[in-house]
């Protein structure tokens, strides 16, 4: 699990995405993998009231029920690959076990 250097307030939840690069020996570019990703990831931060995920937890999140965070945020060399995603608790849909 990666260091997140945001620490999200109240319900909320950081989750950064995995993203597939390759799909066998195919190149995605960068602006298919974004729009086309699948909206799941692992939790890397939680706000102190957030109820019902734990850190490290691999959940399935609503798409458009947060915020990408990008270099935009913090001048954060971090995020330039668009992976890190900050929504509230209740936009969790599921945690998807055994993964």
């Amino acid at each position: 699990m990666s260091e997140c250097k945001y620490s999200p307030l109240f319900g909320r939840v950081i989750v950064k995405r995995e993203v597939e690069a390759k799909k066998g020996s195919i190149m995605i570019p960068e602006h298919i993998r974004k729009k086309h990703a699948r909206s799941e990831g692992i939790v890397v931060a939680i706000g102190p009231t957030a109820e019902g995920v734990s850190l490290g937890d691999h959940v399935i999140f609503g798409k458009h029920s947060g915020t990408w965070l990008d270099a935009t945020y913090a001048g954060s060399a971090e995020n330039d690959d668009g992976t890190m995603f900050l929504c509230q608790d209740e936009d969790i849909l599921a945690i998807i076990k055994g993964a």
